[in-house]
């Protein structure tokens, strides 16, 4: 079982690929994979909600090592002053949502959903109504 320490995190391709992931966990609200340098998935970056209704980034690695801390260590020490600055950025985004942003993709599909249904229900109206009158017997005298 390997463990994890901060050196694993001190690299500019580690951050880049860190830094990557947070940003697409942002964005589609859903677990990202970190790759090691052979293709294997190592690091998992996932948003959650803490007990006060915060939501905070959770690093797992493959062996359910939680590496937050070490993160934070090598974003403050170890990267460059722009990927840190990312870093930091990343969180503070993350903190300011009101909601999970996967909650937010989900509402404004569901939302669409509506909006087409509602546009088709007034068509669907219009040809349920069309269809009755094509579809009726004419009247005789």
């Amino acid at each position: 079982m390997t463990i994890y320490n901060l050196t694993n995190f001190t690299s500019a391709t580690v951050a880049n690929k860190i830094l990557g992931a947070m940003q697409d966990a942002i964005k589609t609200g859903l677990a990202q994979y970190v790759p090691n340098r052979n293709g294997r998935l190592w690091l998992r970056v996932d948003i959650k909600r803490d007990d006060h209704g915060r939501l905070y980034f959770q690093f797992l690695t493959d062996t359910m090592q939680e590496v937050g801390h070490h993160l934070l260590k090598a974003a403050l020490f170890h990267w460059s002053r722009e990927d840190e600055r990312e870093f930091s950025g990343l969180h503070a985004e993350l903190y300011r949502l009101p909601q999970h942003p996967l909650d937010t993709i989900l509402d404004a599909q569901e939302a669409e959903r509506t909006r087409k249904a509602g546009s088709w229900g007034l068509w669907g109206n219009l040809w349920g109504w069309l269809g009755e009158r094509l579809n009726r017997p004419a009247l005789t005298l």
